[in-house]
């Protein structure tokens, strides 16, 4: 589906320029009470925004209907997570194109399986 193809290119351009200082931030979290105010409130917007991308496909009668929205959501926010994006390309040395196909697999977990198929036959 292109929705989701166009949310991991977003995705990957934005973790390309923001994963490390994410890691970094998370770091000093863990022994800076503003840091990890911050890191919170990240983290409290990027599961906003995981929403409404959810919500978009909802809206299209896209998502998987044995699947819960808010499992959706959580799906979504799992995929796009700096956690995973650093963990894929610096610890096992993925390259940017190798993180969006996962990442459009990935999300792709949360459409209708009619849909799963036909997205995979585009490729």
């Amino acid at each position: 589906m292109a929705l989701i193809r166009a949310f991991a290119r977003i995705g990957r351009e934005f973790m390309e320029r923001s994963s490390a200082i994410m890691h970094v931030l998370a770091t000093a979290a863990q022994v800076d009470p503003d840091a990890g105010q911050l890191m919170e409130e990240i983290r409290r917007q990027r599961r906003a925004g995981q929403s409404r991308i959810v919500a978009a496909l909802s809206a299209l009668d896209a998502l998987d209907p044995d699947l819960e929205f808010s499992n959706a959501v959580d799906m979504a926010y799992l995929s796009l997570s700096p956690d995973v994006h650093r963990i894929l390309t610096v610890e096992r040395g993925w390259t940017a194109d190798q993180y969006e196909q996962w990442l459009i697999r990935s999300l792709g977990l949360v459409l209708r399986p009619e849909l799963r198929t036909t997205r995979e036959a585009g490729h």
